[in-house]
């Protein structure tokens, strides 16, 4: 007996499922297809949410810490200005120039003016005069200055 013969035999009529060129069985490997192509959608779907869901929360936590250790440089960058502005009263070694990173006013400060002494003057005093030096002015570290011997420490 012919393929399509039996097809028709064991399936039922092709009037049945709407089509004479599609025999029951080729509509039932459709849906099934269409059923497999549907459940592997959703999965990609459900893994893609997924996966936004740890980077959205990697982000986050990030994030979070990013915050955390702009606060500590912030609470950093405030103990220094403080212990610098309690130190300028007592400092013998005279100023070249203003600071080089002026502190900035967006940064509540807890020291205020009524806590500076009376004799206290923030601009350098013009008339003392320095011991001569090889180093220019704009290049004179820190470690330069530690190193004169006409500063005292400060206890």
């Amino acid at each position: 007996m012919p393929v399509a013969l039996m097809d028709k035999l064991e399936g039922g009529s092709s009037s049945v499922c709407g089509s004479d060129s599609q025999s029951p069985r080729d509509w039932r490997r459709q849906r099934n297809r269409d059923a497999a192509r549907r459940s592997r959608k959703k999965q990609t779907e459900r893994a893609d949410v997924l996966h936004e869901t740890q980077e959205l929360q990697a982000l986050e936590q990030s994030n979070a810490a990013f915050v955390k250790e702009i606060d500590d440089l912030k609470k950093e960058l405030q103990h220094y200005h403080t212990v610098l502005k309690e130190h300028e009263p007592h400092c013998t070694v005279h100023c070249l120039s203003q600071p080089s990173v002026p502190f900035t006013a967006s940064i509540p400060s807890t020291f205020t003016t009524d806590m500076t002494p009376s004799l206290f003057n923030p601009s350098p005093v013009q008339d003392l005069p320095l011991p001569p030096s090889s180093i220019p002015e704009s290049e004179i570290s820190l470690a330069d200055l530690l190193d004169r011997a006409d500063w005292l420490p400060w206890d």
